[in-house]
């Protein structure tokens, strides 16, 4: 048996040996090796002329006439909390030694059983893209599949309330990045278009900052901290406090960094175009806090126009800068 290089649209009667064998392996309770015998006897027949059929959950390329035993095949179930399938377009499941693919997975079929044959594998979740974009790959999760037996890949959910108006269509993407080692465990792009960028992320258990990639930033900023993200359930990300700059009277401005009081290190850089002030004026989500503000000015480099500045939980914060 050779494994299929993608999704296949199966037969009736592939859907109803996946069928058969989700109820012998998965549900009925039986043995192994019972329900291998009972599967032998269902087999997946290619019309005259015709080329195998590939079962559906299986993956699997069938010759005309041949069994199926169930008792060689394992099985996966991805479980992801419902709100996060918004944010998803499904998931590939590859070979974990060499990245083939092995099968694609709709969305709405992710908690399904998905019968494999014993290996080893990984699963990356495709998170959708606005602007008729590709998918978005996120990071892979491997898994062993052993025979007769299940694997079950258990996530939990990044869920964001934005306050309106922060946004102001100044994010060019997002990040989700381990706490610890600051390594991404996602990063998508908004293609010009936010409709996908505040819902709800599925990500592995673990503990997690979430960054925002601003227009002609230098660097992500850190939107939250310390999200402990737990399996199958939503970990609630609050974003209703920012910062807003009226535009002085003074030309020159190139732009201005938010550190934290007494800090050297910004919290938030910003950084206009070299034809307008784009995005300078615009609102910012910056987490509460205590903040100094520091200008980059043409022909004077840069310097301090205000000092610890607090930035309110639920509150935006507009600031005329004293230069």
């Amino acid at each position: 048996m050779r494994m299929s290089s993608g999704l296949v649209r199966p037969a009736l009667g592939g859907m109803f040996l996946a069928c058969i064998g989700l109820l012998l392996t998965g549900c009925s309770g039986r043995k192994p090796d019972e329900a291998g015998r009972a599967l032998s006897a269902v087999t997946n027949e290619a019309g005259p002329g015709e080329a195998p059929k590939a079962d559906r959950a299986s993956g699997v390329d069938v010759a005309p006439g041949a069994a199926v035993d169930a008792s060689a095949l394992g099985r996966l179930r991805i479980h992801i909390p419902k709100s996060a399938l918004a944010s998803l377009s499904g998931a590939r499941i590859v070979k974990a030694a060499d990245g083939a693919l092995v099968r694609e997975v709709p969305s709405a079929e992710l908690e399904n059983a998905c019968l494999l044959p014993a290996g080893q594998y990984a699963v990356r979740l495709m998170f959708a893209n606005p602007n008729y974009q590709p998918p978005t790959a996120g990071p892979a999760m491997r898994f062993d599949v052993l025979e007769g037996l299940g694997a079950e890949l258990e996530l939990g959910a990044v869920a964001f309330s934005v306050k309106s108006g922060l946004g102001d269509l100044n994010i060019d993407g997002i990040r989700i990045v381990d706490s610890a080692g600051r390594v991404p465990a996602l990063e998508l792009g908004t293609h010009g278009n936010d409709f996908y960028l505040f819902k709800p992320k599925a990500v592995p258990a673990g503990n997690y900052a979430v960054e925002l990639v601003y227009f002609r930033s230098p660097k992500p900023s850190v939107a939250a901290s310390n999200v402990a993200v737990f399996a199958g359930r939503e970990s609630a990300v609050t974003l209703d406090s920012g910062i807003q700059l009226a535009k002085p009277d003074a030309a020159g401005v190139l732009g201005w960094d938010l550190l934290p009081a007494g800090g050297s290190v910004p919290a938030l850089e910003v950084r206009r175009g070299t034809d307008n002030d784009e995005p300078l004026w615009r609102r910012f989500i910056v987490p509460p806090g205590s903040y100094d503000l520091r200008m980059h000015l043409r022909d004077m480099g840069h310097v301090i126009a205000g000092r610890d500045l607090e930035i309110a939980p639920g509150r935006l914060l507009n600031i005329a800068p004293s230069l």
